[in-house]
């Protein structure tokens, strides 16, 4: 007769109930901000441009756009995860955290980010305009990364305790912002044939990038309860019962499971939404231009379409990532 034990665990259920939803003000601050200081960085590399030649309209609706995407993505994170009553607090540990260290590169980003807005727009100065840039996008930089070491550094996590983070924050920032960017400019009829080719070759990169991470997660070594046990005796062990019986903020928030199916999936729509639609749409550029309001239509469904492949990649960031408890908590556990 089969050995029965009364905390015997149907550890798929328990995975269900236990499952971490991904929060979403964290998934919208680190995209959108990311989109918005990818538009920054993006345009900073077209340093060679007379950027004060440009029109006013093309001006305004980069400026309105980008400065909404960072505060937007800031204050709702400030605001949804309480740090609005210990704001000076959490900056105060600057030397220790990431997190203060983002908050800190992220208010000091502001500085050059409006004398940019000004000197570009108000005042026209070629010279100045390009300095503010240029250490705005270095900040913005910074501040990506910073957000990115937050979770590259937990090694609790494997899945984020990976160098392959801060790259893909940085890049998939600069993927976003420069699709942004060639929309704006194309819709005002500005031809730039190095942001075209720009696309073409970062696009496919991030992607490459992507891959290699997720070869690395899997890849990576997992613990489990024998892996720090000296138990050798795999087949004729049980786990008699859970190191707890009862629910903490650890096993209702830090514990994930998605199905292995549905994160293909999910990473298949990510592929194919953020980095193969739009490459493919530059490279069919001349046989899509039928007219000139339904390539800007083309354009316009093509970066939503790779935003909105962000947003999957950030969501299976977090659910795909486990604690390394979780090995012993979790389905997997033997």
């Amino acid at each position: 007769m089969k050995d029965t034990y009364i905390s015997d665990i149907d550890f798929k259920n328990i995975s269900k109930k236990l499952i971490m939803k991904p929060n979403k003000t964290i998934i919208y601050f680190s995209v959108v901000t990311g989109m918005g200081y990818g538009m920054i960085i993006v345009l900073s590399l077209l340093i060679n441009t007379k950027l004060t030649s440009l029109s006013l309209n093309i001006k305004l609706f980069f400026s309105i756009i980008s400065f909404f995407l960072i505060f937007s993505g800031l204050l709702i994170s400030i605001i949804c995860l309480g740090f609005q009553k210990k704001i000076w607090r959490v900056i105060s540990q600057w030397k220790n955290s990431w997190t203060s260290r983002e908050i800190l590169f992220a208010i000091i980003a502001f500085i050059p980010l409006i004398l940019f807005y000004l000197s570009w727009i108000i005042f026209k100065n070629e010279i100045l305009t390009k300095i503010f840039l240029i250490c705005s996008s270095l900040c913005a930089i910074l501040t990506i990364y910073s957000t990115s070491k937050i979770y590259s550094s937990s090694k609790s996590i494997p899945e984020w305790n990976n160098p392959f983070v801060p790259i893909l924050y940085i890049l998939n920032g600069i993927v976003s912002g420069s699709l942004i960017l060639f929309l704006i400019f194309y819709y005002f009829k500005i031809e730039s044939y190095f942001l075209h080719n720009f696309i073409i070759i970062i696009l496919p990169t991030t992607f490459f990038l992507k891959l290699l991470y997720w070869i690395s997660i899997k890849k990576s070594k997992k613990n489990n309860f024998f892996s720090t046990s000296e138990i050798e005796n795999k087949k004729d062990t049980k786990l008699f019962t859970r190191s707890q019986t009862g629910t903490d903020k650890f096993n209702t928030e830090m514990l994930n499971y998605i199905d292995k199916n549905k994160s293909f999936s999910y990473r298949g729509s990510c592929i194919i939404l953020t980095y193969i639609t739009p490459v493919y749409c530059m490279l069919q550029t001349p046989s899509l231009v039928v007219n000139y309001e339904v390539s800007v239509i083309t354009y316009a469904i093509s970066t939503f379409l790779s935003i909105s492949g962000m947003f999957i990649e950030r969501w299976l960031f977090f659910i795909e990532s486990k604690h390394a408890e979780n090995q012993y908590y979790g389905k997997n556990a033997f």
